[in-house]
Order: C-alpha cells, then sequence, then structure tokens
C-alpha cells in the first residue's frame, strides 16, 4: 500500500509542476491570479521582470518532468525546495485563508523527500 501511495503523491506532486511550469511558459498572462492584493503584486512583480517568471517556469517543468518519470528524483526535488518554500511562504503571509493549499503541497513535498531519504543521507 505504501509503494501505491508513494507513486500516486509523486505522480500528483510532478503532474502539478509540470502544468504550473507549462502554463507561466506558454499562457503566462491567462492565469487569472486570486487573493489578497498583496498576493497579486508578488505575482505581477515576478512577471514584470521579464524573466524570473518564465525561469520559474521553466525550473518548474523540468523538475515535474524529471520527478514523473523518475529520473534524478532526488536533485528534482532539491531543485524545486525553494519554489515549495515559496508556496508556504506566499500562503502563509500573503493568502492565509488558503493557508491548506500551502500545507498540503509542503506535507507532499516532505513525504517524498522521506521516500528517497537513502539519497539525501551523504548529504548529510
Amino acid at each position: 500500500m505504501q509503494k501505491w501511495l508513494f507513486f500516486a503523491v509523486r505522480t500528483l506532486f510532478s503532474l502539478m509542476f509540470i502544468i504550473s511550469g507549462l502554463t507561466k511558459l506558454v499562457a503566462p498572462d491567462r492565469i487569472g491570479i486570486s487573493g489578497p492584493p498583496p498576493g497579486r503584486a508578488f505575482i505581477d512583480s515576478l512577471k514584470e521582470t521579464g524573466f524570473v517568471y518564465q525561469l520559474l517556469g521553466a525550473t518548474e517543468l523540468v523538475a515535474g518532468l524529471a520527478l514523473l518519470v523518475g529520473i534524478f528524483a532526488p536533485l528534482a526535488l532539491v531543485v524545486l525546495a525553494p519554489i515549495i518554500v515559496n508556496i508556504a511562504g506566499y500562503y502563509l503571509f500573503l493568502f492565509p485563508e488558503r493557508l491548506w493549499v500551502g500545507g498540503l503541497v509542503a506535507l507532499a513535498y516532505l513525504y517524498l523527500v522521506w521516500g528517497y531519504w537513502a539519497s539525501f543521507k551523504p548529504l548529510l
């Protein structure tokens, strides 16, 4: 059962980043940002830089594909760590009404790190 749960979490987690990354790259202006004004201002500032939003999308896409396929999955989790921290911070400080979303993403991330713990042991 645990193997299936790990596979399901890894698949859903990776699909979330693949879809998010593709959307940021292909149709960044079509994303409707909901939430309070400070949250929208934060996302708009990333878009206005001209490259950070696209770089974020490319990073999410590549890391999501690596997780989905299972190739370099621990490396993909390391690359996604700062993005996860930003997602959690966004919901904690800018959109606390939906804090459960950031918490769910962070929990899924920690579960995947735990599943690949043997790969992370040499780093400690």
